[in-house]
């Protein structure tokens, strides 16, 4: 999406927006706090939003950001972009951990918005 519409972005945020957020200048300000992905969710073969979802994705964020999953490997997909994190950023980590003092301590946030 080229915008984010301000209403439902108010709502999820609860901050007051005087208009529409262009999507890369959400980005810049969300990734200065957040780690941000796409999942694209492969509902049907073949998929024609695909290319779509790349070419639009693709430009806003790292390759390695922007993830495919059936709907069944939703959860799975998911979690190996949280343990990842963790492992990556905590070397000394030899297991992650799902209780609160373990994992979300360390990971910065986990929210997924839908419209």
């Amino acid at each position: 999406n080229p915008y984010l519409p301000k209403g439902p972005l108010a709502a999820v945020t609860g901050d007051h927006i005087q208009g529409n957020v262009e999507t890369p200048s959400l980005y810049r300000e969300t990734s200065k706090k957040f780690d941000i992905y796409h999942i694209h969710v492969r509902h049907k073969q073949p998929d024609r939003y695909l290319e779509s979802m790349r070419d639009s994705f693709g430009k806003l964020l790292p390759e390695e950001h922007v993830k495919e999953a059936s709907v069944e490997e939703i959860a799975d997909t998911i979690v190996k972009i949280v343990t990842d994190f963790v492992e990556e950023n905590d070397p000394s980590a030899q297991e992650v951990s799902w209780e609160p003092a373990g994992l979300f301590d360390k990971v910065k946030a986990w929210k997924v918005i839908s419209w």
